[in-house]
């Protein structure tokens, strides 16, 4: 794929560039949502996303280095370089379920400082999280991070990547991912209206994203996402959320409040 592009004598990262757009297409349309169905809290849900994004930023790097940290220590001892190891640290990549973790404390954050309905902000940045997703895997794909197992018959060469084995056909699981992520963005906007409730709406979120996320899991080839025994960090987070988000499901299952033919 292309990890970097340029414009005129300027050099920009691919991830970072889809990234960014990631976000403003989720911005826009949590932003617009808001607008229509109840314009008095759109500021709230603009500025709440910006702080939303500054906890993705933070909490998705941290989970990235506590993961990482093994392998970052071992190639400190190996080259003797803190400035190497902490160039790694800086240019490397995030983990999602930090960054989900990390936007949800900030909005809490938001929303307790300006008393604002932390219900309210979740049902309307709900449907941004998945849109996010989709740029940020195909980002993903774009430099080579979180690469898929060997494959023989279906999957993708890279040619050029500073991450992922060149030369070797491996598992789509970052454009498979981003598919999904799609998918959960088109039911989740079918659902916002349908189910007027922001804890509803993201628990739903959480049942389908973590489902898909548990089992991908199985195909992605990179090691450095770390492990307890034979299941990633990330799988131990998706079957948590899983766990939670159905238990809360299941208990408020007779307060759902559904508008047919809205």
């Amino acid at each position: 794929m292309f990890p970097y592009y340029h414009i005129f004598n300027l050099t920009f990262a691919s991830y970072g560039t889809l990234i960014l757009i990631g976000l403003i297409f989720g911005g826009v349309v949590s932003y617009l949502l808001a607008k229509k169905y109840m314009p008095e809290i759109k500021l709230d849900v603009f500025l709440s996303f910006l702080f939303g994004a500054l906890g993705v930023a933070i909490g998705g790097k941290l989970l990235y280095i506590i993961v990482s940290f093994p392998q970052i220590i071992q190639f400190r001892n190996s080259t003797s370089n803190t400035l190497q190891a902490l160039q790694i640290i800086i240019s490397s990549g995030f983990v999602f379920y930090g960054s989900l973790i990390g936007a949800i404390l900030a909005l809490f954050i938001y929303c307790k400082s300006f008393h604002v309905s932390i219900e309210r902000i979740l049902y309307f940045l709900t449907p941004a999280i998945p849109l996010i997703q989709v740029f940020g895997r195909i980002g993903c794909f774009s430099v080579g991070c979180c690469y898929g197992v060997e494959s023989e018959s279906f999957g993708y060469v890279f040619k050029r990547s500073p991450i992922a084995p060149n030369g070797v056909r491996l598992f789509p699981t970052q454009l498979l991912e981003s598919i999904a992520c799609f998918i959960i963005f088109v039911i989740i906007l079918i659902l916002f209206h349908k189910i007027h409730n922001g804890y509803r709406l993201i628990s739903i979120y959480g049942i389908l994203y973590s489902t898909f996320r548990f089992f991908i899991e199985f195909f992605r080839g990179d090691i450095y996402r770390g492990f307890i025994r034979i299941f990633s960090i990330s799988q131990i987070i998706s079957l948590l959320l899983l766990l939670v988000t159905i238990i809360y499901l299941l208990k408020s299952k007779n307060h759902l409040v559904i508008k047919p033919n809205d």
